[in-house]
């Protein structure tokens, strides 16, 4: 259970402003997250990745932008500084996208608060779906205390722009429609 923060955590949405800070902290989550000592995925080899080129930058401003009504991305700012932000995204079912936090952050309420403004969000008549590292076992516990279930296997996907070819192993995780 996540303990609550002392700091007053602002969650809005997402601004083209924002992009810059966002990936910042997509990073920090990933190299703090993903690297795996059995799948060969090192700290080094995250840090290498081409975090702030153009066209990751610009797809998060795209997606800031809200001109696709059904996309938002929300942030969490603690004293104006972007310590988190998730992305939903309403297709077939509800997706969540992303949910990345600075790891000095995490355990602190603010994944929950992003969580609960994406189920808010989320069309209630759709499940909502989230695909997960099969081996992030905090992650996928985080989900199922939001009523996520089942460990559906994807296909394992290459990890864009490695120094080598990396393969992460996914599963998605559901929540059935409450309407």
């Amino acid at each position: 259970m996540e303990n609550q923060t002392n700091h007053i955590i602002e969650i809005c949405i997402g601004s083209e402003e924002d992009a810059k800070e966002i990936v910042a902290v997509h990073k920090a989550s990933w190299i703090a997250t993903y690297p795996n000592e059995e799948l060969g995925i090192t700290k080094e080899e995250i840090e290498t990745r081409n975090w702030n080129d153009s066209e990751r930058i610009k797809s998060m401003q795209a997606l800031a932008s809200g001109e696709n009504l059904d996309e938002r991305l929300w942030v969490a700012k603690e004293r104006e500084k972007i310590v988190g932000y998730a992305v939903g995204k309403i297709k077939d079912d509800n997706e969540l996208s992303a949910i990345y936090l600075l790891p000095e952050v995490q355990g602190k309420g603010i994944g929950t608060k992003l969580m609960t403004e994406f189920l808010n969000w989320a069309d209630s008549q759709k499940d909502c779906v989230v695909d997960v590292a099969a081996y992030l076992a905090d992650t996928i516990e985080f989900y199922r205390h939001f009523g996520f279930e089942g460990a559906e296997p994807l296909p394992v996907i290459d990890v864009p722009d490695f120094p080598a070819a990396k393969k992460i192993p996914l599963i998605r995780m559901r929540k059935k429609a409450v309407g």
